[in-house]
């Protein structure tokens, strides 16, 4: 369809003429902005007045729209309205910084955001194979923590008359209740192998419900420390043998970090980021043994041979849990690296 020989009769109504003056008043100067909307017209009669200020006006017009969709059909209706006129559509994200909505991480990335910093390189790898790749640079930056405050250093010793396996979880409810299971199987599959009483110390939010169904079930004690203030967890790091990380796909646990720092070999399945942060020398990350996204049966056996490694070598593993932390998680490490981010996006 082509309503191109109607443009002439637009272009001699009132409003019309009265919009393209104000423009060419305004040109020299700066412009307040005149729509289509702002003359109070009919949405179905917007597209012929742009088509007609498209013909009669020097410079390119911009039409601004909510969504896409409505951006199509504004490009269709302008090439039924004139069309030689040269229509270019430029494909935005859902949310626009221009609409009352609160701006999802897509759309910040790729709009605003000139470098983004990732939590590891699992985060990296899992957001770019979801999202793909950002046009701003890049880089990861792991969590830090204090060196003096988790230290080897300070209150809390190892038991020598058991085994002591530390958990430190936010919550053991809504999904972690299969990191328990792991945890319960891990240490009674220890004191059957060592002949040596082992304790599961767990510290995070845990209902009733769950207390009750290990107590009935498991074969090692468990001791429940509930939610531990932050400044008590050194104390348990130092007292413990190992830290099992239970959390499953974990971007960046401060948990582990917080252990490393403390000198507290860490045991974990080689899920999300643990490969990263612990080296062979500061703990075990072993083999799940099957898919951890479909929370497939984990390979109990390997958790096992892995913990029987770092209780028998405690003095160096533990020298080699501080010493990768004081290399790559402290405090001065993160902000330093946030500030080469920052200079370098300013810069």
């Amino acid at each position: 369809m082509n309503l191109s020989g109607l443009l002439p009769a637009i272009e001699q109504l009132a409003p019309f003429e009265a919009m393209l003056a104000h423009l060419q008043a305004a040109s020299s100067t700066s412009p307040r902005p005149a729509g289509a909307a702002a003359l109070g017209l009919l949405r179905a009669a917007r597209p012929a007045l742009v088509a007609a200020l498209a013909a009669r006006w020097p410079a390119p017009v911009f039409v601004l729209v909510a969504r896409n969709e409505r951006a199509l059909a504004v490009r269709d209706d302008l090439a039924a309205w004139n069309p030689q006129a040269r229509v270019l559509n430029f494909a935005e994200p859902a949310t626009l910084f221009y609409e009352p909505l609160p701006w999802g991480p897509r759309t910040i990335r790729e709009r605003l955001a000139t470098r983004v910093v990732y939590q590891s390189r699992f985060v990296q790898e899992w957001w770019q194979r979801t999202n793909g790749v950002g046009p701003g640079k890049h880089t990861v930056i792991y969590n830090g923590v204090d060196l003096e405050q988790f230290s080897p250093r300070g209150e809390g010793t190892v038991p020598q008359d058991r085994i002591r396996v530390l958990m430190v979880e936010g919550s053991l409810q809504g999904g972690y209740e299969l990191g328990m299971q792991s945890a319960v199987r891990l240490a009674e599959a220890l004191q059957a192998e060592l002949g040596k009483n082992v304790e599961l110390a767990v510290a995070g939010k845990a209902d009733e419900a769950l207390k009750s169904k290990w107590a009935q079930t498991s074969r090692v004690p468990i001791e429940w420390l509930g939610v531990v203030p932050n400044e008590h967890i050194p104390a348990l790091n130092r007292g413990a043998h190992f830290l099992f990380s239970a959390d499953l796909n974990a971007a960046c646990p401060n948990s582990v970090i917080e252990a490393l720092a403390c000198g507290l070999p860490v045991l974990a399945f080689d899920t999300g980021a643990l490969s990263e942060l612990v080296t062979p020398e500061a703990g075990r990350v072993v083999a799940y043994g099957g898919d951890p996204w479909k929370l497939d049966p984990p390979n109990i056996q390997g958790l096992g041979s892995g913990a029987i490694e770092i209780i028998k070598a405690q003095a160096a593993f533990r020298r080699g849990s501080r010493a990768r932390a004081e290399a790559a998680f402290g405090l001065d490490t993160m902000v330093d690296a946030y500030i080469q981010a920052l200079g370098g996006a300013n810069g």
